[in-house]
């Protein structure tokens, strides 16, 4: 699965699913989203903003050690 299409921008069809889960949950609070793509060409360290709804687009490197991928995670999960 490639995370982003030929001209090497992000699948937009993707981050409007994201988005409808957060539009639509129950949850009062602040609310924002992610997606974790695989590396595949390009690492990707993005935040959208869709109608006042954050979005973060991280890239995971699943071909290295767990120590990497379990720093990396940690990094992640530091955003929210």
């Amino acid at each position: 699965m490639r995370n982003v299409g030929d001209t090497k921008k992000l699948i937009s069809g993707n981050l409007y699913q994201i988005y409808t889960y957060i539009n639509n949950s129950t949850f009062t609070g602040s609310k924002s989203g992610m997606l974790i793509y695989p590396v595949v060409d390009t690492d990707m360290d993005f935040v959208y903003s869709i109608q006042g709804k954050k979005i973060y687009v991280k890239t995971l490197n699943l071909n290295t050690s767990w120590e990497n991928i379990y720093h990396r995670l940690i990094d992640i999960v530091k955003v929210i």
